[in-house]
């Protein structure tokens, strides 16, 4: 049965609307979304397709927002400093605004996919996200 075809059945925990479950999972910087991806990912009856899809696809948008936010924060720094020392300290600090740009652009279009997808949810349907709707997808 794929996703379009499960039917949107209420939440076990709390017995929450599929849509409004669904939604807290995308809730955008806020410890409700890591709390409501992981208890309706891993909580859920296999049945419950559509909820376990939007928690699995929860966890895994803030792992990529983690592992970005956190690598590019190093590549940042490394290239900073190498630039800097090595080269040219005016060439560093072009290259260096321009991944902190790179950066904000990145974590800003994470952001906003999140509200997407949340908005999405609550309207009852669901939006895939490339590669980590796939894997969310295998999952549930």
């Amino acid at each position: 049965m794929s996703l379009e075809d499960s039917p949107q059945l209420p939440s076990k925990i709390g017995g929450l609307e599929a849509n409004l479950a669904g939604a807290l999972c995308y809730a955008p910087v806020s410890p409700v979304n890591l709390i409501a991806s992981a208890l309706f990912a891993f909580t859920e009856p296999k049945e419950n397709k559509l909820l376990r899809f939007h928690g699995f696809q929860g966890l895994l948008m803030i792992a990529a927002m983690f592992v970005g936010g956190i690598g590019g924060s190093i590549v940042l720094l490394v290239v900073q400093v190498v630039l800097m020392a090595a080269v040219d300290e005016m060439l560093g600090a072009l290259v260096s605004l321009v991944l902190s740009l790179v950066l904000l652009v990145f974590v800003f279009g994470l952001l906003a996919l999140d509200i997407f997808a949340m908005i999405k949810a609550f309207q009852g349907s669901y939006l895939k996200i490339p590669i980590i709707g796939q894997i969310a997808e295998r999952l549930a």
